[in-house]
């Protein structure tokens, strides 16, 4: 849903530059997810091919597609890619290893965009102006585990969070693609669950609650950089090692500049290795420390500009002036 939610927002501003958009995909939910633009399920007839997926027959694909066109091909996140792949390599975020996209330069010879200039997020999240912190530093706190949350760890999270002493209101936030127990309970509209003096509430996941956090904790994604534009602190797991070297990279570059050495992203490391009394502990103590939450906010101002997208698209169009 991540990647979705990148492209999509890059197939709104190509278009904007007067170019036709298409999708192609494998993943039936995501058929409604790009409307109001077209999507197919073969290969298309284009003059770009961008690529933003992490499935494993992506070589397999782009030799039956090389076979047929000679169109450009842009790769989004491939860090594996070989120059002759494409066209143009973007990574639109900021926790690539400082070796890997110096090497990733070189091979490429220029032709890779990456760092904070080129971060892609929708159009909704740049209109957002950030709250100032004083503002929100009271509530509440938000969980979220992405578009489809396969794994259920929304709802391990709602679970272990019924022993939590937080004085504010637990926004648990599914995913629009989510089949969990949560959005089920929402659907059944079952408030039997919710106890009068239970502070958890489980709601559609929106936007607006990130920009409206005083803390959010999620997992390592797309979502984080929203929530750094909108400079809401935030303590992210990860899924796989990768997301976790990558979790711990961005945090170590999203540092205030003012001498404290605090992070607005806290990396929590692999969500399987959490355990409730951890959990509840290290949000307790994350509640009270009002301070370090303040600089959390602070540390993530001015980190990008909003205009990423835009940036990518204008190279994109490029290649087939």
């Amino acid at each position: 849903m991540g990647h979705s939610v990148r492209m999509r927002a890059l197939a709104r501003e190509v278009a904007a530059r007067g170019a036709d958009v298409g999708f192609t995909t494998s993943t039936p939910a995501l058929l409604p997810f790009v409307h109001p633009f077209p999507c197919i399920r073969h290969l298309p007839n284009c003059d770009i091919f961008v690529v933003d997926t992490k499935t494993s027959d992506v070589p397999c694909l782009m030799d039956e597609f090389r076979s047929s066109s000679n169109a450009p091909i842009v790769y989004i996140d491939h860090s594996a890619s070989h120059p002759n792949d494409g066209e143009l390599l973007i990574f639109p975020h900021a926790h690539l290893s400082p070796a890997l996209i110096k090497a990733l330069q070189g091979d490429f010879s220029g032709r890779v965009l990456y760092g904070w200039d080129y971060v892609m997020l929708d159009a909704e999240v740049m209109q957002q102006v950030p709250i100032p912190y004083a503002m929100r530093q009271d509530g509440p706190i938000v969980f979220c585990a992405g578009g489809s949350d396969p794994d259920g760890t929304l709802e391990q999270m709602y679970a272990w969070a019924a022993t939590l002493d937080i004085p504010t209101q637990l926004l648990f936030c599914f995913g629009a693609a989510s089949q969990g127990v949560l959005h089920q309970l929402y659907e059944a509209r079952f408030d039997e669950s919710l106890c009068k003096d239970d502070n958890r509430h489980i709601v559609p996941f929106d936007r607006r609650y990130l920009h409206q956090a005083a803390l959010v904790v999620g997992m390592f994604g797309q979502t984080t950089y929203e929530c750094l534009w909108y400079q809401t602190p935030l303590l992210t797991f990860s899924r796989t090692i990768e997301d976790a070297k990558a979790a711990s990279a961005l945090a170590s570059r999203c540092i205030d500049s003012n001498g404290e050495g605090t992070s607005s992203v806290t990396s929590l490391g692999h969500f399987t290795d959490m355990t409730q009394d951890i959990f509840c502990s290290y949000l307790t103590k994350q509640w009270r420390a009002k301070v370090l939450r303040q600089r959390m906010h602070a540390a993530s101002i001015r980190l990008f500009d909003g205009h990423g997208t835009g940036r990518v698209a204008d190279v994109i169009m490029q290649l087939g002036a």
